[in-house]
């Protein structure tokens, strides 16, 4: 189940169940609840107590019948600066004992809350993050060539500025925002069809293809994982 979110983060909590190797733009801990966490990177297993995983790092969570905390951290965001994801290892790592007790309690969101005011958000160009914006709150797909225009850009130079900022070309952004959309429609009970309609997807194909690229599951999967109640 999604047990908290904000712009900043999103923490998903249940059983780990079986996904296939992805990689996604956001930072990612995964904290064992009832045992230890799993992730399978591209150098094999790493188990602990938490597991780091930096941005586009191809990983997958290892099915175990363990109940675990996700966290997905936005990597340009103020979680991230505090917690210096720009200098996570480029493979999955196991933690250090404090990342799972600061995580394992009953109520990450207010834990999350107070890490990420901690730090100042990061000082991205203003016309890119304007941009990022724009496509975030989008109700329908964006030609990537409008939204440069409307920051006063050319799409190769907003593109550009993606790239060197993010470290992620600017399509890829507009897909993980559109999942982003996607995701919330569905938390809030909206069927497949209306979820990729919301996130600005040609059709329902064009969500699981997407859906599988960046987190290994499918919307059907994730639907259920959403409305899943808490596991005890």
């Amino acid at each position: 189940m999604l047990t908290a979110d904000s712009d900043d983060w999103a923490c998903f909590e249940g059983l780990c169940g079986d996904a296939q190797a992805h990689r996604h733009l956001s930072a990612q801990v995964v904290v064992g609840l009832s045992g230890p966490a799993r992730v399978r990177g591209a150098g094999g297993d790493v188990v602990g107590e938490a597991v780091l995983v930096a941005p586009g790092v191809l990983h997958a969570i290892v099915p175990s019948g363990q109940v675990g905390r996700i966290v997905y951290i936005q990597s340009f965001g103020r979680l991230a600066q505090h917690w210096g994801v720009a200098a996570w290892p480029l493979t999955p790592q196991a933690a250090q004992t404090p990342w799972a007790c600061r995580l394992r309690g009953p109520n990450p969101g207010l834990t999350l809350t107070a890490e990420s005011s901690a730090s100042e958000t990061r000082s991205l160009d203003p016309r890119l993050a304007t941009a990022l914006q724009t496509m975030r709150q989008a109700t329908a797909y964006l030609d990537l060539g409008s939204v440069a225009r409307s920051v006063g850009l050319s799409r190769a130079r907003l593109r550009a500025l993606a790239q060197a900022e993010l470290g992620a070309p600017l399509a890829h952004w507009r897909a993980w925002l559109q999942l982003e959309r996607a995701l919330g429609a569905l938390r809030r009970g909206e069927n497949l069809a209306a979820a990729a309609a919301l996130g600005g997807f040609s059709d329902q194909s064009h969500f699981s293809r997407t859906m599988r690229r960046f987190f290994g599951i499918t919307p059907q999967a994730a639907s259920r994982l959403l409305r899943a109640p808490r596991a005890a």
